[in-house]
């Protein structure tokens, strides 16, 4: 018998998560499985990566071999004994090593379960980490050995680990005494950090990190973006972590990944390009963009020694990947370091690079380049580049920017609490808003405001409980909205997945209370009175733990990425579908609309905010097994969906969306890179490049505020530590 629960059980799993193992989100939710195409940057595993053997590996635990367990459980030789006394008792096994090649097919485990009377209710329950569903399956075992054949694995996969975790209810003796994990697949892990440079003349230097256990590697070259046409370059295994390159043809940007060979051949590394060069030049440096006009910009750049034979070869396109070809060969000047772009167009970023050139371009089969330059962007007028940094405060991600009056208010963590900066440029006053004796928030973190007051909600680490701050800066009211403040094992969560908003008289929270199995909405007026609990969903099958919430003219909208159960004979699917419900309408099942059902975006894993512009509901969303950012908007069922970005980019992590009279700023990055796209530019979109700063993990550290005319900027700058903000300024 299975069932697919998230609270009671769920609640106890989370805890035993949270405590004990370190693969899984550090804040006691199951995150989902993050795809080993999203740092890729195109479609993955490749088509024609080579068939790979399947071998069968048997790993065999004893029962006394638990990763962990608590409670009551005690050893008895091999065995492992669960009695539930005070406290549950229980035993999580792991395996780990796993990769999407390398998973989990079959599982026995051999039990007993003894009652101590007839009909003392004694049972032992085995626990599946499901990462797809984000929810925990469990199984009543009735009589051992139990077995399952795993169907779906990757959906039982995080971080490389498998957890599964049985659990003793009832006053009877529950023993385990071998647990055997099979699996398909070598367990040798892909190689990683590979990098591929262009050294000399029809030379690439590969380099990748060591892989233990590997006997050796293999490296594929492909000649474009698509992977396709991949050739095996060694004839035999290459045995160190580096490969030279050498004899290329005629194109000019390869790209490689390699893979691990033990008994058998791991899945493939990331991807690494690289321009060949065919002439010993150096490459142009301090490549710049000046003089912009409307439909016009002049290229600049610096070239140390004698001019090359045949002067410049330029090129440029609309994406940062393009690949030289005839199609995008566009320019050729000879006799300067300038040239001057005509009949541009407005609005359109151009990717552009650079090389010196020994034979003419009349056939691109015949030039010889020289060493490529770095990438540069150029645009027209009436683009916003960022600037003026200024350092806000050191912390922690995840933050959130609001507008507050002519300032601007961000939340962030700071150590155990959560901080709230308010300013504006060089000048913050910081405050601390949620705090408390032996509490400690700040691993989800949303923020409101209505111009004068602020709310700040979180959810409690250690109870787990939602919490609210609201007030100003230096003034804050500290209510625990939700749960009881209690840090006893196995104590359900309440305050996961938490957002809120604010309006001119009310404030509301939503949040996942998972001990309930319940979606519930808390509101309060903001000048008295006490929360309110109010459980809008009751299912565990349709309240998916992803919303978006937002006051119109009183009304108050909750966006819910909702997941919904059918059964046909003996096989039950989930499909997540986005619904939204009104306030005014009631909660009930029929008042929560389909909004996405027809407009080709089946699943639209991700949201983020809420916001009415242009008389209609706008939403940012990620549907990630594509990688895909859409901005979906309507009023009634069914809204539009449109994506943002081409085929060949993934884009919509941490998607932000602003408004401020009648424009729209949308914030959302890749892997790698930020991007921000104004609705009055049909929702194009263009890089965020703040000088100084680095790059780092891109999943909830920066937010978009429009104030006053000006977007700004603001995220954690991972090279330091330090939340900084950059406003946009239009270009000189």
């Amino acid at each position: 018998m299975q069932t697919n629960h998230s609270a009671g059980w769920l609640a106890w799993a989370l805890i035993l998560i949270l405590a004990c193992c370190g693969g899984c989100g550090g804040n006691g939710q199951l995150s989902p499985r993050a795809g080993d195409d999203a740092s890729l940057g195109m479609a993955w595993p490749p088509p024609e990566l080579p068939e790979r053997a399947v071998q069968t590996v048997t790993h065999v635990q004893a029962g006394r071999e638990a990763a962990a367990s608590g409670g009551n459980a005690s050893f008895d030789g091999d065995d492992i004994v669960l009695v539930t006394g005070a406290t549950v008792a229980w035993a999580r096994y792991s395996i780990s090593g796993q990769t999407a090649n390398d998973q989990l097919s079959e599982i026995t485990m051999d039990f007993t379960a003894t009652p101590q009377a007839a009909s003392d209710g004694t049972r032992m329950f085995l626990g599946f980490a499901n990462y797809e569903l984000d929810m925990w399956e469990w199984e009543l075992l009735e009589t051992g050995p139990y077995n399952r054949v795993f169907t779906d694995p990757a959906a039982y996969i995080h971080n490389g680990q498998s957890h599964i975790v049985a659990v003793m209810d009832g006053p009877g003796e529950g023993r385990v005494s071998q647990v055997i994990f099979e699996t398909t697949g070598s367990y040798v892990d892909p190689p990683t950090n590979l990098t591929a440079e262009a050294t000399g003349i029809d030379l690439v230097e590969l380099d990748w990190d060591d892989v233990e256990s590997a006997a050796g590697y293999n490296v594929y070259r492909a000649d474009n973006a698509g992977l396709t046409g991949i050739t095996k370059v060694n004839t035999e295994l290459v045995t160190a972590s580096e490969y030279n390159d050498t004899g290329l043809g005629e194109t000019y940007y390869y790209y490689y990944y390699v893979t691990a060979v033990s008994a058998n051949e791991s899945a493939p590394s990331n991807v690494a390009s690289t321009w060949i060069f065919k002439a010993d030049y150096a490459a142009p440096t301090n490549l710049r963009v000046t003089n912009r006009a409307e439909t016009s910009f002049t290229l600049e750049w610096d070239w140390e020694g004698s001019y090359p034979e045949d002067g410049f070869v330029i090129y440029y396109d609309f994406t940062p990947d393009f690949i030289i070809t005839d199609d995008t060969l566009r320019l050729h000047e000879r006799w300067d370091y300038a040239f001057t772009m005509n009949y541009t167009e407005p609005g359109i970023v151009y990717y552009w690079k650079l090389a010196a050139l020994e034979d003419g371009p009349h056939d691109i089969d015949r030039q010889i380049h020289g060493r490529l330059s770095e990438e540069a962007t150029a645009t027209c007028t009436g683009f916003w580049t960022w600037g003026d940094v200024n350092t806000i405060a050191t912390g922690l991600a995840p933050l959130r920017a609001v507008k507050y009056g002519d300032d601007i208010a961000v939340a962030y963590r700071s150590g155990e609490t959560v901080a709230v900066a308010v300013g504006l440029d060089d000048s913050w006053s910081i405050s601390t808003a949620l705090s408390g004796p032996g509490d400690v928030f700040g691993e989800q973190v949303d923020m409101d405001s209505n111009g004068s007051t602020i709310i700040v909600v979180s959810q409690e680490t250690s109870a787990h409980d939602a919490h609210a701050a609201y007030g100003t800066p230096g003034n804050w009211t500290n209510d625990r909205v939700h749960g009881d403040g209690s840090t006893v094992n196995f104590h359900p969560t309440s305050g996961y997945s938490i957002t809120c908003a604010i309006d001119d008289t009310e404030m509301a929270v939503v949040h996942q209370d998972q001990a309930a199995d319940s979606l519930r909405l808390h509101t309060k007026t903001i000048a008295s009175g006490s929360w309110t609990n109010t459980a809008i969903r009751t299912s565990s099958t349709i309240s998916y733990p992803v919303q978006s919430l937002a006051y119109l003219e009183g009304n108050l909208f909750i966006l819910g990425s909702l997941l919904e159960e059918e059964t046909v004979g003996e096989d039950t699917t989930y499909t997540r579908r986005l619904r939204l419900a009104n306030r005014d309408s009631g909660w009930s099942e029929a008042n929560w609309i389909a909004i996405i059902e027809d407009v080709g975006i089946p699943r639209l894993d991700k949201h983020y905010d809420l916001h009415y512009f242009d008389s209609e509901w706008y939403s940012p969303g990620l549907k990630s097994v594509e990688f895909d950012l859409y901005l979906i908007h309507g009023t009634t069922a069914p809204w539009s969906g449109t994506q943002v970005n081409d085929t060949g980019t993934n884009l919509g992590y941490n998607a932000r969306l602003d408004i401020e009279d009648d424009e729209a700023i949308l914030l959302f990055s890749s892997t790698t890179q930020y991007y921000f796209a104004f609705y009055s530019k049909s929702w194009q979109y263009f890089p965020i490049v703040v000088p100084g700063t680095s790059t780092g993990d891109y999943a909830e550290n920066a937010d978009i505020v429009l104030l006053n005319g000006s977007p700004y900027f603001v995220f954690l700058d991972e090279g330091t530590g330090e939340i900084k903000i950059a406003m946009g300024t239009p270009p000189e």
